[in-house]
């Protein structure tokens, strides 16, 4: 996943095929090498069943979460305000 656009996800398929899906909200991507190349709705994420691109059964998930160094932000580098 590399974005979330309003419903639909942003990511890159590592099984990438040259044929569109039978779903037609499913979106192939050509232009944006960098960026994606698929657009799927959220709602395929968003189940407990076995099906293309769901998450699965709850027990079953995993996640990574990456975040980049340069911009993280310390206490240091943080101004709060209080109003």
């Amino acid at each position: 996943m590399t974005g979330i656009d309003g419903k639909n996800v942003r990511m890159f398929d590592p099984y990438y095929c040259d044929q569109e899906y039978e779903q037609k909200d499913i979106i192939r991507v050509l232009d944006q090498p960098t960026c994606c190349n698929r657009i799927v709705p959220w709602k395929y994420f968003n189940k407990t069943a076995l099906n293309m691109y769901s998450l699965g059964p709850y027990d079953g998930r995993e996640a990574v979460i990456l975040f980049n160094e340069k911009t993280r932000l310390t206490e240091e580098e943080t101004i709060e305000y209080f109003i």
